[in-house]
């Protein structure tokens, strides 16, 4: 783990984009973090906190990749964080009151920066409040991603999930060729399961679906290509391939909606 400084309006000056010119270069210079470079792997926080490190500092990422793992009752779910994005202490989120017992994990995908906003920085940006206004943003806009990948894993069928998460990570981080739209993210099926719900053989049977149906491919480099317009592509999974038990969350359910584990058995061995 390698610390520096950075000035933080310098490195990503869309957070001071409603600063005059003059109140910029003053807040450029009234703004710095301590910012901290992580290679790939479990990002152990204790280790991050120190005299100089507060525990309970908020994160800004400033590049890189991560995966935030939660925890419930031995079932995991994930979220990628990528640059922008705005995230609480680990220390404050597992110290926080809640009746549930989660688990919380933070992986580094690729070699990532992470600036520390502390108490000071907080107090710092009092003259300049359009700077947190723009962070309260970030943490908005995250939240608002949070929502649609919940709404994603409440489709039925899992092929369905996965190519509308496709396309929900390429309002992102897609970039446009020529006649595909390229994710230029390196995601294991398991990590993908983690993020819609389900378990990594069904991913990649599904991902097989999807590739057979020109939807979905893998390039060699591990980039993702998606073809088709996304609603055009949901509308013919769903007429293709109405709810097949295969590939669904719910296949254990008998007609009244009721759990039926050996309803489950049953449609697995199918």
């Amino acid at each position: 783990m390698i610390e520096s400084t950075v000035s933080l309006l310098h490195h990503d000056p869309d957070l001071g984009r409603d600063l005059p010119p003059a109140e910029l270069l003053a807040a450029r210079r009234a703004l710095p973090a301590l910012s901290v470079t992580l290679e790939p792997g479990t990002w152990d926080w204790a280790s991050t906190s120190g005299r100089d490190r507060p525990p309970d500092a908020t994160m800004l990422v400033l590049d890189g990749l991560l995966l935030l793992d939660v925890e419930l009752a031995s079932c995991p779910s994930a979220e990628l964080i990528g640059p922008g994005d705005v995230l609480p202490s680990l220390d404050r989120r597992r110290n926080a009151e809640t009746l549930l017992p989660m688990g919380v994990e933070l992986a580094v995908l690729e070699p990532t920066r992470v600036a520390l906003l502390d108490e000071s920085f907080h107090l710092a940006c009092a003259r300049w409040p359009s700077v947190m206004m723009a962070l309260l943003e970030r943490m908005e806009q995250r939240s608002w991603r949070l929502t649609t990948q919940a709404a994603i894993c409440h489709l039925p069928a899992v092929h369905l999930r996965l190519l509308a998460l496709f396309w929900h990570l390429a309002d992102r981080w897609g970039k446009v060729g020529p006649d595909h739209l390229v994710l230029p993210l390196r995601l294991l099926h398991r990590t993908l399961g983690k993020m819609v719900g389900a378990e990594r053989p069904t991913v990649s049977l599904a991902l097989r679906q999807l590739s057979d149906g020109g939807l979905v491919m893998r390039r060699p480099d591990g980039a993702w290509l998606l073809r088709r317009d996304p609603s055009e592509g949901l509308e013919l999974l769903t007429r293709c391939n109405p709810r097949p038990a295969s590939l669904i969350t719910d296949s254990g359910r008998d007609g009244h909606g009721v759990w039926r584990p050996d309803a489950a058995r049953v449609s697995n061995q199918r």
